[in-house]
């Protein structure tokens, strides 16, 4: 073994071709691991880019699903608001006896729940601590609509007296309900928007304060109409006794959201 390697070592030209050879390998295998080593810091690079991106489209989407859920929210409070501030008239003792007692009684559908007719589609976007109550309160609705159209029917029509007040009386409590159930359905939107930091204190402020004073402002209007021309709304007149009855049971009985 010695013998070989002091041959080697005595030859220049072979020395410095086990030199160039090992180097040769040395630079392979050096190439080598850098393209593997590159490779993988490429590809986890890439997979750690495409996590990222995944990442910030799901935060986009549920930015955009949080929004979507606010505007909901902000548009069902406003329908809601607005329709159940008024029925503490409506229901007042009363006008439920007026209401119960009318043999002819004369009732208008509310029918212009347009927001949330626009947002059907998209309820099942919103949390199930709101779209219960929403639910329900908008059913509700839609079955005093359904006992305002029977009123006009021809066999409600030709039903005796007592059957008629009956009915009357089933469609004030049918209100009832529709009055309780949009509480809770604000309730439960006043408190996702809380939780939101959306704010509804201006718009129900604004919205209560307007249907206060538009109830005192139309009382007062119609107290003077009455003063001044009693026969026209009394039940004497040739028409007054239509007129005013209808007009009447039509505000107490027929708006029943209070619009």
């Amino acid at each position: 073994m010695d013998n070989r390697w002091s041959s080697v070592l005595a030859n220049p030209d072979v020395f410095d071709a086990l030199i160039g050879g090992a180097a040769t390998i040395v630079a392979a295998v050096l190439a080598t691991f850098t393209g593997v080593l590159t490779y993988v810091l490429t590809q986890r690079g890439e997979r750690n880019r495409e996590r990222e991106e995944r990442r910030a489209e799901i935060a986009r989407a549920e930015k955009a699903r949080n929004e979507r859920v606010g505007d909901m929210v902000r548009a069902l409070h406003a329908e809601i608001l607005s329709a159940i501030v008024l029925t503490d008239d409506q229901l007042r003792p009363e006008e439920i006896a007026y209401a119960i007692g009318q043999a002819t009684p004369f009732a208008t559908p509310d029918e212009t729940d347009f927001v949330f007719e626009s947002l059907v589609d998209d309820l099942s976007i919103l949390p199930s601590e709101i779209i219960h109550d929403v639910v329900a309160y908008y059913r509700a609705a839609k079955q005093t609509n359904l006992m305002i159209h029977d009123m006009r029917d021809p066999l409600f029509l030709g039903q005796a007296a007592a059957e008629k007040a009956k009915y009357n009386a089933n469609f004030i409590a049918m209100v009832w309900v529709l009055r309780r159930r949009g509480e809770n359905a604000r309730k439960a939107l006043e408190s996702y928007a809380a939780d939101a930091g959306i704010d509804f204190r201006q718009g129900i402020e604004s919205v209560e304060r307007g249907a206060r004073a538009a109830l005192e402002e139309s009382a007062k209007a119609i107290a003077d109409a009455t003063a001044s021309a009693p026969n026209s709304l009394s039940d004497d007149g040739a028409n007054g006794s239509t007129q005013g009855r209808n007009l009447r049971s039509k505000r107490n009985i027929g708006v029943r959201k209070g619009k």
